[in-house]
């Protein structure tokens, strides 16, 4: 199953605060660094962009989300919790604290973070993908079902949402509907190589069923 790590970051978002020019231009390295995917270096850049600007909460929860994709969950928490700390009412930062502590394996608290998300943005689609992985988690595909409809009804472009809808309809023989959804995914990426292998998977059952 595909795991979204937010890390969303609008330019003008961050570039704020004492200096602007040198902010823009650390933003900058930072992505470089992580389209190369140098992690390390990128989490070092951000730091530096956090440290001219502490008050920065995207900046922080930027550095959260770049922890988790290096799967360093309790460095994720921990720059979760600034970022929701410096902005209480910033959704986007429970998305990468609850990630934090679904990778370390505590669900109840991911799971309140997600639901706290979701209270302060009922747009945010991430909200119910990440809740469709809690039920997941909980063997509960019914419940993961309805959510990841959720994130795409949200969000109609959201290939992950998509693409984890397929898989969890597969897994409760909902085969026709499992069919639609990773044609989804492959009409909005057509060279998806998880999802052609997918739809080719359920193409395969649907007509050992017929």
């Amino acid at each position: 199953m595909k795991k979204i790590i937010l890390i969303l970051l609008l330019l003008n978002q961050v570039c704020f605060g004492q200096d602007t020019l040198k902010m823009k231009q650390l933003y900058s390295e930072a992505a470089a660094f992580e389209d190369k995917g140098d992690l390390v270096n990128a989490i070092k850049t951000q730091v530096r962009l956090f440290n001219l600007d502490t008050s920065n909460y995207v900046s922080a929860n930027i550095i959260a989300g770049l922890y988790g994709k290096m799967e360093r969950f309790d460095e994720e928490v921990k720059w979760g919790k600034k970022s929701t700390q410096i902005n209480p009412t910033f959704s986007d930062g429970y998305i990468n604290l609850g990630n934090g502590y679904f990778g370390l394996g505590n669900i109840a608290v991911a799971e309140k973070c997600f639901l706290y998300c979701q209270k302060l943005d009922a747009t945010n689609h991430f909200a119910y993908y990440s809740l469709g992985l809690i039920e997941e988690a909980k063997k509960n595909i019914t419940a993961a079902i309805s959510y990841y409809e959720k994130s795409v009804k949200v969000n109609p472009r959201f290939i992950d949402g998509y693409f984890n809808l397929a898989a969890a309809y597969a897994n409760a023989k909902q085969l026709k509907n499992a069919y639609q959804s990773i044609s989804k995914v492959l009409e909005l990426n057509p060279q998806d190589r998880e999802a052609k292998e997918m739809q080719r998977q359920i193409l395969a059952d649907l007509k050992k069923a017929q």
